[in-house]
């Protein structure tokens, strides 16, 4: 069951507090820097135990986490729900060997049930490393 949830007015302690509901998000080292009323924007710095030993790179997984997340809180900030997805497509681009990301999500379109966001995760200087699109309900 879908309810109301009123991010616009959350200060960002509450916004974290929120976010860090879901352990996961803990654990792979995801943060709220800021959002408006239809984006948000988070760092993501991967820990030790989700990247691969010998090239560094950050586990799938963690990049598809981190889309997800970043899409489906824009989806909410846009609609004003809290929401679950539908459907999700992520385009790995390159490697993610860098110690730390920007993840930007985007609210593309919001309906009465259904809402359509678009997230990226970048390295601090904007290579894009994975893209992601997906579709949302509440």
């Amino acid at each position: 069951m879908s309810y109301p949830l009123d991010l616009k007015s959350m200060t960002s302690d509450e916004f974290q507090a929120l976010l860090d509901e879901v352990e996961l998000h803990g654990m792979i080292g995801i943060s709220v820097e800021g959002w408006d009323e239809r984006s948000i924007a988070f760092k993501l710095v991967p820990p030790a135990g989700v990247r691969d030993p010998r090239t560094g790179g950050v586990h799938g997984g963690v990049l598809a986490t981190a889309l997800d997340t970043a899409a489906g809180f824009a989806a909410t900030l846009a609609s004003g729900f809290d929401i679950a997805t539908v459907d999700l497509r992520i385009d790995y681009i390159r490697p993610a060997l860098d110690p730390e990301f920007r993840v930007l999500g985007r609210s593309i379109r919001s309906g009465s049930r259904f809402g359509w966001a678009e997230a990226t995760v970048s390295t601090v200087d904007d290579r894009v490393v994975a893209l992601g699109r997906g579709t949302f309900t509440w």
